[in-house]
């Protein structure tokens, strides 16, 4: 076997197995009531305006006695059991990847300053390469080169106006390409009586400027219950938000009543009106409440109108059911309806146990829920951690479910390295083409040594089966160490397409920092079929022109090609970084004129490159001027 090294990692386990097919006869059912509520708009803030900023926080630093009685410490007790059960030091169930690597583009480190635990980190990227990174704090803005446009700016005063005093958590980000704004999320309190949803939508794509906020209950039907763990997705007109309600003075483990999910119209968020949203609650399977549901988001963009859900039994010591759910239209459609549906899956999902870090420091890893999934080409993609049999460990499940409309199958991967562990994946689609199945799969990942502190990287998978090794974004200095006991990994990592360029995701995630606290990386990874920033051979079948050169505000550049060619047109500086990627698309035979306006570039010597896949097909200096 060919091993793959990359930082300290030997190679990746892949556990891939056959399909199994949907249960026959299943019927979806109606699983859900529902009810309209209006919201008015509660305030508005542009936040590069604001200047008192607290950044209050309240932490609880305290794990669960490990022989103590409550239910937190039995599930720990449990966990712990499973990975003794399975634990098999040195096992060496080891399969070759398949597949390339994709290439690390850009790379940030973000959200530097911490007054929550666990990160729980998620970003966005709009088309025009502004990014919203947010962890459990604070809000921070860059653009796609790492220059900060607005830092360490806490939940509590971007959310200000709504005068809500409560503590601020589960921040999450999207960007809407069809209209071009982003979307914020977290929540406010822990009792029924504090416990609001925040959301907050940008007026413009510009993030540092006005955004109109909205609260919405954390106790909707007034059942004495609390709102936690809110996820987004979105359709062409609808933002679709889900989230658990708890019991009051009970943990997520065992206080946990329903999941809901709100479906709120955008157009008037955007415009600052009333937010008209429809309530969906009592989703129910076979009499029993079906938790954690996670939104599918269209992989190339926003579709729509129906949203699917994708869920489990989250708490299994062992288990192969898995929930795919339906909103069937937009929210005021008349025969909009919510079904529930279910299959097994060829591939059991576990309980995971905790990752074990340096000198026995653990990391949580919660359950086994699906954290994050997308839809393209009629097939769903969904991840989540899961225990690995064959090591003890905790490890990514990848599933698919295919043909949603038609006769669904299901099947499930578990993806794994036997010198650590994987935790809290996120995924988004990678194709180059419409046809494409390929995804990229974000992770945290820590290990019991020196050179598998806890960092965060990507693996691609090919549509195919076929995985690549782990490609790091950012390694640890050291191991994480914020709270006494079993410490806090984050309840979630982020990663979305950006939607105008083919084959690139961005990603957030952890790793260790020096003073041991959790830091925040934002990285960019490209499809293995785009060349990275390594020098290889040119192509002498292309030939290039620039003029005028030197140049002012204008130039030109001729390319003549022998055969039609995927391009990627860049801009790069004299230290070899990329400044822009100015075009990715087919160009057909034959002599081309591109045109670009330089007004942009500072005065200086950049490079222009061509690059066709492997090949750097073409580079001209260019002088600008002034």
């Amino acid at each position: 076997m060919v091993s793959h090294k990359i930082w300290g990692m030997k190679r990746i386990v892949l556990l891939i197995c056959i399909s199994a097919a949907w249960i026959p006869g299943l019927l979806a059912q109606k699983g859900a009531d529902s009810k309209m509520i209006k919201t008015p708009r509660s305030a508005t803030v542009n936040v590069s305006e604001v200047k008192e900023d607290f950044h209050p926080s309240v932490v609880r630093v305290e794990a669960p006695f490990p022989g103590g009685n409550t239910e937190k410490a039995w599930l720990e007790n449990q966990k712990a059991e499973m990975a003794a059960k399975y634990r098999q030091p040195d096992a060496n169930q080891k399969v070759d990847s398949t597949a390339a690597s994709p290439w690390l583009g850009d790379k940030m480190i973000s959200n530097q300053v911490i007054n929550g635990v666990p990160n729980d980190n998620d970003m966005a990227i709009s088309n025009g390469g502004k990014i919203v990174s947010v962890i459990n704090s604070n809000i921070y803005m860059h653009d796609e080169f790492g220059a900060l446009l607005l830092g360490n700016l806490s939940l509590n005063a971007w959310s200000a106006g709504l005068n809500l005093t409560g503590s601020k958590f589960d921040p999450r980000a999207l960007y809407d390409p069809i209209h071009d704004r982003f979307v914020i999320t977290c929540l406010n309190g822990f009792t029924d009586s504090t416990s609001y949803v925040i959301v907050g939508f940008s007026q413009t794509n510009d993030p540092t400027g006005t955004w109109n906020l909205y609260a919405l209950p954390g106790d909707p039907n007034q059942d004495s219950l609390w709102t936690d763990y809110p996820i987004m997705a979105l359709t062409e007109h609808e933002l679709f938000l889900t989230v658990n309600l708890l019991y009051n003075n009970q943990p997520w483990q065992t206080g946990f009543n329903q999941s809901i999910c709100w479906q709120i119209d955008l157009d008037n968020a955007y415009a600052g009106d009333s937010l008209e949203s429809r309530l969906w609650f009592n989703i129910q399977f076979g009499g029993r409440p079906v938790r954690n549901l996670c939104p599918v988001q269209a992989g190339a963009g926003p579709g729509g109108p129906n949203m699917y859900f994708m869920s489990n039994r989250n708490l299994s010591l062992g288990n192969d059911t898995v929930f795919i759910m339906e909103i069937t239209d937009t929210m005021n459609a008349p025969g909009a309806q919510f079904l529930v549906d279910h299959g097994i899956s060829n591939r059991q999902y576990s309980l995971p146990p905790n990752a074990v870090q340096q000198l026995n420091h653990q990391l949580a890893t919660n359950d086994a829920r699906w954290l994050d999934a997308f839809i393209e080409n009629g097939n769903i993609q969904f991840v989540g951690n899961t225990l690995d049999t064959a090591s003890g460990r905790c490890a990514l499940y990848h599933g698919t479910v295919t043909d949603v409309t038609g006769a669904r199958t299901v099947t499930g991967t578990i993806v794994a390295n036997p010198d650590g562990d994987y935790g809290y994946p996120a995924i988004a689609w990678m194709g180059m083409n419409p046809a494409d199945n390929d995804a990229l799969i974000a992770i945290n990942y820590a290990g019991p040594t020196a050179t598998t502190r806890p960092g965060c990287g990507g693996i691609y998978y090919d549509g195919n089966g076929g995985y690549s090794p782990l490609v790091v974004a950012q390694s640890g200095v050291s191991y994480i160490n914020a709270i006494n006991g079993t410490d806090r990994w984050g309840d979630y990592a982020g990663a979305q397409r950006r939607y105008n360029e083919n084959g690139v995701v961005w990603m957030a995630g952890t790793f260790g920092k020096s003073n041991r606290d959790p830091g925040t990386c934002v990285a960019e990874f490209h499809h293995p079929l785009i060349v990275g920033s390594e020098p290889v051979p040119v192509n002498a079948a292309f030939e290039t022109k620039a003029y005028p050169n030197p140049t002012v505000d204008m130039m030109s550049v001729e390319l003549t090609l022998e055969a039609d060619a995927f391009l990627d047109i860049s801009i790069w500086d004299v230290e070899g970084k990329r400044v822009k990627t100015l075009i990715r698309d087919l160009v057909r035979s034959g002599t081309n004129r591109f045109s670009l306006s330089t007004s942009p570039l500072a005065a200086g010597t950049y490079f222009l490159r061509i690059t066709d896949g492997d090949h750097i097909v073409g580079e001209k200096k260019i002088v600008k001027l002034k």
